[in-house]
């Protein structure tokens, strides 16, 4: 999307800090994230470069095929805020319609898919925690000691 690693790096360290923010967006400095988000959807339109609806082999000029993969560094923070965002009561208007804009834009031009069930990078992630029941906790001390 940009010219420098360096710049994107720094672009991706801000924009993981402030959709990482829980009581902020909510609370404290809601005009500044309505803000950011209207800047996160007109930069990603550039990103784009095209007004077409599909995203189709060699629609999108400036992005390559790790922005369709399903662990997409984004797609999991903007699920993350997207959930803070319809669970929180009550939310700012603006705030709410900036970041159903935004939900469209991503899920039209990027196909994702932002339900309304459990999050996504949590059902399948292979670093959560495993619940160990005391039952089969029993049966692998039963095993050591014979």
């Amino acid at each position: 999307m940009g010219q420098s690693l360096e710049a994107f790096g720094q672009w991706k360290a801000i924009v993981c800090l402030l959709l990482s923010c829980e009581e902020a967006p909510l609370h404290t400095r809601t005009k500044f994230f309505v803000k950011f988000l209207d800047v996160i959807i007109l930069q990603l339109k550039q990103g784009f470069g095209t007004k077409s609806n599909s995203r189709e082999q060699g629609t999108f000029p400036f992005l390559d095929d790790s922005w369709f993969s399903e662990d997409n560094f984004l797609q999991l923070l903007f699920q993350d805020f997207f959930s803070m965002i319809r669970e929180a009561q009550p939310v700012d208007g603006e705030l709410l319609y900036q970041a159903k804009r935004l939900k469209h834009v991503l899920e039209v031009n990027l196909g994702w898919c932002f339900g309304k069930g459990g999050d996504k990078h949590e059902q399948n992630d292979e670093f959560a925690p495993v619940v160990v029941t005391q039952e089969e906790l029993m049966h692998v001390e039963q095993d050591t000691i014979i």
